[in-house]
């Protein structure tokens, strides 16, 4: 017997189908780290903003912005049972659920002609020696060896902690100024989260973002360049 699925599945973004047909099987999304049980993430395309935003069920994200005719691209995270219903609503143009992105970055390189035979000339030797790269975000788990040098010490100029309401570190007038002497300091003892005052706990994006770069760096090495410092 063949059953006729409803118009509005029908609609939706094949990866929140599969995520249905799994939970009329009893087969819940699990907790990630940016959704809770039960809970997709996805990226949508809203005529309403405000309209969208107002929905109790609607945990919002980013909003990426304005498409040519003056729709919003927005994420956010919903509870999977809502889907239908949001899917429906006059203003919700688009509603596809978040996707892992995957490197490529063999293919990139081809693409780009950045493998070290196909550099031009100019571009061989030590094009990054003393390049300092700033990175906003937040949590550095400044204890991490990929950001010390062989000796143990940091290879982070200064951590400027932005949750703190006030400092006379900060030029700024707020925030936490962690110098590259202070860092150093704390890395020599038991415990340096406690001895410098900065735990990035697990939640670490910027440590992750950081790791990137270095990760960036090794095949800037690897293609004939060189940076001597992040």
């Amino acid at each position: 017997m063949r059953i006729q699925l409803p118009e509005i599945f029908t609609k939706i973004d094949p990866r929140i189908q599969l995520n249905l047909d799994r939970r009329a099987r009893g087969i819940f999304p699990p907790a990630t780290a940016s959704t809770a049980e039960g809970e997709i993430a996805v990226i949508a395309k809203v005529s309403d903003l405000t309209s969208w935003l107002d929905r109790s069920e609607v945990f919002p994200g980013a909003n990426l912005g304005n498409t040519p005719d003056g729709a919003k691209i927005v994420t956010a995270r919903i509870p999977l049972n809502r889907v239908e219903i949001l899917r429906q609503l006059p203003y919700v143009q688009s509603l596809k659920a978040s996707q892992i992105l995957k490197p490529a970055l063999k293919s990139t390189i081809e693409e780009i002609k950045a493998r070290a035979d196909l550099l031009p000339p100019v571009t061989q030797g030590q094009q990054g020696k003393g390049v300092i790269v700033g990175i906003i975000d937040y949590g550095c788990d400044f204890v991490h060896q990929n950001f010390r040098n062989p000796d143990g010490s940091t290879r982070i100029l200064a951590l400027w902690d932005q949750t703190f309401s006030s400092g006379a570190s900060s030029h700024l007038g707020y925030g936490r100024v962690y110098t590259q002497m202070e860092i150093n300091a704390a890395l020599r003892t038991v415990d340096p989260y406690a001895s410098l005052g900065h735990d990035p706990g697990k939640a670490s994006h910027g440590t992750h973002v950081m790791e990137l770069l270095v990760v960036m760096v090794v095949a800037a090495v690897s293609l004939g360049l060189h940076h001597k410092q992040i």
